[in-house]
């Protein structure tokens, strides 16, 4: 007999009829424990509703009994595995009790979860956290053994693309650092053959190791980097805007043999043009030739509109600080100034999501429950949207036929506004 049949004999001389109520959270723990018990009652009548069995289990997760909860959670989840509440609720009873892969796993299913859904973006928040502490701890631990291990396997076809530090004065142009890298990692991962670092693994080890913007790679620093994060290959350098608005790149691809030199320079419209050409001599230098299909990828210009990429930088220097909040409204702000800048639009929901879920478990039960109480029955993600102003529902998802290949940039009276002043940390 299981747990759960068990329960339901004990409970059955409590039985009692009651009329039905909503799901909503409970107030205060006095009303948490009626509730508790109220459904447990309705669970004696029908030990099998999937319902009634995610309304308790996740009850049980708000009164910090995880191992309680995640029992009924499992069996609503065998019944019904696509609910959205379900699965987010177990994945924070797996997360609380420690089992984060799997947790991390059922976070995933953000992607086949309904848009219209409460929870999907609160799912997604917890996978982008979840990834990020998870890549924390496994490359902490990676540093605090590497004089314990003799070698660290590294592949010629892994390759690290770090940020590229800025070498002028005028603090405007600070952030193209990581928008450039971004779009080489992104060009990158197109082509066959390359296994391209993910940027939160990427970023964890930087943090780990607090290197400053002109450390991150040199010739001291890149053998010792590159081996962490087992690539074989790494992209970094500087850039730098100069008169007249030219753009130079001073690029350097290491491996464990040779450190090969790119410099680039064109006209800061023609950034996407330059960045294009960038990866191109990459693939070259390391003896890869694209495919037709690779090459038109590569091509692809995400935005024609300089200000929109700006501030999309910005949002990604927000994002590395785990300012989310800020980081959602630059994202936001880069699809204001062109609806067509699909990066963007997936950064938004992504950097709202985080936001949205918090840095903990309990911060994003904290999150779940002020929302739900404000109103009963309430649509969750109506109510973030309307404390946050933000449309989130906002999905372009671009073919290559919507963009020209690089040419030139649109900006908007020719100045860009000066980077806003860096988050209280």
């Amino acid at each position: 007999m299981t747990s759960l049949a068990k329960l339901a004999l004990v409970l059955a001389a409590m039985v009692l009829m009651t009329s039905c109520a909503g799901s909503r959270l409970p107030r205060d723990d006095g009303d948490l424990q009626a509730r508790i018990l109220e459904l447990e009652r309705r669970l004696v009548l029908s030990p099998d509703d999937a319902e009634t069995l995610r309304d308790l289990g996740s009850l049980h997760v708000h009164a910090n009994e995880f191992a309680r909860g995640s029992e009924y959670l499992k069996a609503s989840f065998e019944r019904r595995p696509q609910d959205p509440k379900t699965v987010f609720y177990l994945g924070l009873a797996s997360e609380s009790l420690g089992n984060r892969h799997a947790a991390l796993r059922l976070y995933a299913r953000h992607a086949d979860i309904a848009k219209r859904s409460e929870y999907a973006k609160l799912m997604r928040g917890r996978y982008e956290w979840l990834s990020r502490e998870i890549a924390r701890s496994e490359v902490r631990q990676l540093v605090q053994r590497e004089s314990d291990l003799a070698t660290i396997a590294t592949s010629a076809r892994r390759v690290a693309v770090f940020p590229l530090n800025y070498l002028g004065d005028e603090s405007r142009y600070g952030v193209l650092g990581r928008g450039l890298s971004e779009l080489v990692v992104v060009d990158l991962a197109h082509v066959r053959g390359i296994d391209v670092v993910e940027r939160i693994r990427l970023q964890a080890l930087l943090h780990e190791l607090a290197l400053s913007e002109s450390e991150r790679v040199d010739p001291s620093t890149a053998p010792r980097v590159g081996r962490l994060l087992g690539a074989g290959r790494i992209v970094g350098g500087s850039f730098d805007v100069l008169a007249q608005s030219n753009l130079r790149l001073d690029v350097a691809l290491w491996d464990s043999t040779s450190i090969s030199s790119l410099e680039l320079s064109d006209d800061l419209d023609n950034l996407f043009r330059l960045a294009n050409q960038l990866v191109f001599d990459l693939l070259k230098t390391m003896g890869i030739e694209p495919s037709h299909e690779e090459i038109e990828r590569i091509e692809f210009v995400p935005t024609r509109n300089l200000q929109a990429f700006i501030a999309f930088c910005r949002g990604l220097a927000l994002e590395d600080q785990r300012d989310f909040e800020g980081a959602a409204r630059q994202f936001s702000e880069a699809v204001a100034l062109d609806p067509a800048f699909g990066m963007a639009a997936q950064r938004v929901e992504s950097a709202e999501g985080m936001n949205a879920s918090g840095p903990t478990t309990i911060a994003t039960l904290h999150e779940v429950k002020s929302l739900e109480a404000v109103e009963p029955g309430a649509d969750l993600l109506d109510l973030r949207l309307q404390n946050l102003g933000l449309n989130l529902r906002m999905n372009l998802s671009l073919g290559l036929e919507s963009r020209e290949p690089a040419t030139e940039i649109v900006t908007h009276d020719g100045e860009l506004p000066d980077p806003p002043p860096p988050p209280p940390r």
